[in-house]
């Protein structure tokens, strides 16, 4: 009993001195814990929720919560509100005042499928012949689709707007690269699922932004995996100086590498062709001062004749040259004129070439380009091309009767290259909307699932990131005929 009196005191005494010791009591009644009253918002993917969480940056987190709100009003989720709530950032309300008025207002899909194309304007004529291409797959594989079209009149703004302002379930396209950055970022604001037919906009499987036609990036990957397969090992690229070169210069160095191929050589000239020749003097090392061996050629044959004479040495075997067709003839013909050979397909006359350069035999360089080489005037007049390899995003097998006959019915005439290459990326988006059920806002977790296309331009997927790869096909350019190389 004494024992269990002293023992009272100095628990009473510890409390007066050192409160801090006492635990606080959590009266949930007067403090509620922000986790257990949070409720998660129903149809909304858990990460942006702990995203949202966790931004203690308010605009961040305002633009964040605005972006769940467009989703929440597009899948119906019931949410809307609740989100538009959490915008309390007042520069990002400013600057979103007619985005957040539109989403307070009623909005349902409208089950359409929306083509976005510039059916007016300077790419009039482009944008009639995807639209053509699109309605022809959706007729021969989803024939009781509702299509509504957007005009974006090939401009960046009306672009957005156009596709901001619809109601569709699902937009196929546009073209353009700036085109498609603005309906891509318009469609991902409203929560609209989107596939674009630009190579040169990435995809964005999370935010259902599907990019439906292989990237330049992909070609140069390409490239670099044909030049392996054929027995190359030293190789060399030449691009315009310009953000996609830059781009499709880097892609190929670094698939190059992981092949196991030497890279020689990589270098960039002037997209207009203004100062094209300056360029490839420089790529060559063609400039006195650096080159000795140049220097000496010179002194004893006078700058005229030696420039003309000269014979520069070439260390790699193949030259990947990614850019437009007219611009790559412009681009060989400076090379011809600075003596570098290329392998035409034809058996060198070896005597010729050494009396050509002094007693040496060249090295003949294999001339590689991307699918922009793959042009019908390719095979017009001299084009200084002959025994080129060409990477081709369509190789085949263009095997699909519907869609012929849906072509035809409504163009009297067949597909081309280009229209089965926006069949093949269509198809895909159809087949992933059998797989949701037609509930086009759960395109992102099915595409990267759905087994290859294997007809149209060939093996045909949706990778992980929401971009589109296929086996690349390979022409060789002889005389007048693209033909198949591999």
């Amino acid at each position: 009993m004494i024992r269990l009196v002293i023992l009272l005191l100095v628990v009473s005494c510890v409390d007066r001195r050192s409160p801090t010791l006492t635990p606080k009591r959590n009266n949930a009644s007067q403090q509620p814990s922000s986790q257990a009253s949070y409720e998660a918002p129903k149809g909304v993917p858990v990460d942006d929720l702990v995203a949202q969480q966790a931004i203690s940056d308010e605009p961040k987190s305002s633009l964040l919560a605005l972006r769940l709100a467009a989703i929440a009003s597009h899948t119906n989720s019931g949410k809307k509100d609740y989100w538009l709530a959490k915008v309390l950032d007042p520069s990002v309300r400013q600057a979103n005042q007619i985005t957040i008025s539109k989403l307070r207002q009623s909005y349902e899909p409208n089950g359409a499928i929306a083509i976005a194309a510039p059916l007016s304007g300077v790419h009039q004529r482009s944008g009639e012949a995807f639209a053509l291409a699109v309605r022809a797959t959706l007729l021969a594989h989803l024939p009781k689709a509702q299509i509504e079209l957007l005009d974006t009149q090939g401009a960046e703004q009306v672009a957005y707007d156009k596709v901001r302002k619809s109601n569709a379930s699902l937009i196929l396209g546009p073209l353009g690269m700036r085109e498609s950055l603005a309906a891509a970022r318009a469609a991902s604001e409203a929560g609209i699922p989107i596939g674009i037919f630009s190579p040169h906009t990435a995809g964005n499987a999370k935010g259902n932004v599907f990019q439906l036609v292989p990237s330049p990036r992909w070609e140069s990957s390409a490239a670099a995996k044909a030049a392996k397969s054929l027995g190359y090992r030293s190789v060399a690229v030449l691009a315009p100086r310009n953000e996609l070169g830059r781009d499709q210069v880097s892609a190929f160095i670094e698939s190059a590498k992981m092949l196991g191929l030497t890279v020689k050589k990589a270098g960039f000239y002037d997209p207009s062709g203004m100062d094209l020749q300056s360029d490839i003097r420089r790529w060559l090392n063609l400039t006195p001062s650096t080159n000795p061996r140049l220097s000496r050629h010179l002194r004893r044959y006078g700058r005229k004749k030696g420039m003309k004479t000269y014979s520069p040495k070439i260390e790699f075997d193949l030259l990947y040259v990614p850019d437009e067709l007219n611009n790559a003839i412009l681009t060989v013909a400076h090379l011809r004129y600075f003596n570098i050979e290329f392998d035409d397909g034809i058996a060198p006359d070896t005597s010729t070439l050494q009396k050509k350069h002094g007693g040496r035999v060249p090295t003949r360089v294999q001339l590689m380009g991307n699918s922009g080489w793959h042009k019908p005037n390719a095979t017009a007049g001299n084009h200084g091309l002959d025994g080129s390899l060409v990477v081709t995003r369509c190789p085949g097998p263009k095997t699909d009767a519907r869609f012929i006959a849906a072509y035809a019915k409504l163009s009297n005439s067949q597909p081309s290259s280009f229209a089965w290459e926006i069949r093949d990326g269509v198809l895909l988006m159809i087949n992933g909307l059998k797989k949701t059920k037609g509930v086009a806002n759960k395109l992102r977790h099915v595409m990267f699932r759905l087994p290859p296309l294997k007809s149209g331009c060939g093996t045909t997927e949706i990778s992980s990131k929401g971009e589109a790869s296929r086996k690349a096909g390979l022409l060789s350019l002889i005389g007048e005929f693209f033909e198949e190389s591999l």
